[in-house]
């Protein structure tokens, strides 16, 4: 992974010989902060070191990431395609959180402006090959209750047009519901709770993988939810193909995976 902290190093070693820097600037160009410094003594560098992007993946960067594998994409009645896996619900455009509209052959912001809110109706397929496609990952949720723990006011920033309680219902007709499968049987939903995620009280909610999952059957896609009350967080398995307009996702890397390079012109980040 190659990434540049925010302010420049002028004595670092090739190894990491020195603390890692506090912020580095991820590939996808967005600021990543470490997370791990005060864990308990004896654990191991680098399993409790890592670094998580300051602010969910914005409608910007996840359009320009569209742009970069357009040639491996389908799109067909507003929905995004890898192969049979959906990565984006595209919408009519009609709402104010589907921002990202295709068209010319070509993935584009609906309203420039907007660009830095955060990408949401993104299943877990498309949050997760956003991160392979940057050498990152998404969070366990180990990893994002230690973020919280450290940033508590970025990992849980809530923009005020990112859901609003009462908003339109009205949803594309390719979106799963959560009910167990796809069905056509009950009205589909896109809030990840029925009465909306302001009566919820949930403050942020956004994919991230489970541990320890593999040759168990049970699907790596959840979906974690801060709530307001109770000072509660929990997080819920949902289907990767599942999207939702009150879900988004933030990437993550571990510091095993990076190492210290002196350039001359200050610390780099790269594939070790």
């Amino acid at each position: 992974m190659v990434a540049q902290p925010n302010e420049s190093t002028s004595n670092v070693q090739a190894e990491i010989s020195v603390s890692p820097p506090d912020v580095i600037t991820g590939t996808d160009g967005l600021p990543m902060l470490l997370v791990g410094k005060d864990s308990t003594p004896g654990q191991s560098d680098q399993t409790r070191l890592f670094y998580v992007d300051k602010t969910r993946i914005t409608n910007h960067h996840f359009a320009e990431f569209l742009n970069e594998v357009r040639a491996q994409l389908t799109v067909e009645k507003g929905v995004v395609k890898h192969k049979e896996d959906i990565w984006l619900y595209l919408g009519n455009g009609q709402e104010s959180f589907e921002q990202i509209v295709f068209a010319h052959k070509k993935f584009h912001l609906k309203d420039p402006k907007r660009g830095g809110e955060p990408i949401v109706r993104v299943t877990f397929f498309g949050a997760r090959a956003y991160a392979r496609h940057f050498g990152k990952q998404l969070l366990t949720e180990a990893q994002w209750l230690a973020a919280f723990k450290t940033y508590p006011n970025d990992i849980v920033a809530v923009p005020k047009t990112h859901v609003a309680s009462g908003s339109s219902n009205k949803q594309h007709p390719h979106m799963m519901s959560t009910s167990d499968g796809p069905s056509n049987q009950e009205p589909p939903r896109e809030d990840i709770h029925e009465t909306g995620a302001t009566q919820m009280g949930i403050l942020s909610s956004e994919w991230i993988k489970a541990e320890d999952v593999v040759g168990t059957g049970a699907p790596a896609s959840r979906v974690i939810l801060r709530y307001a009350l109770n000072d509660e967080t929990k997080s819920e398995i949902r289907y990767p193909w599942e999207a939702f307009k009150d879900v988004g996702f933030r990437t993550a890397v571990e510091i095993s995976d990076v190492s210290l390079e002196n350039t001359g012109a200050g610390v780099v980040i790269s594939d070790s």
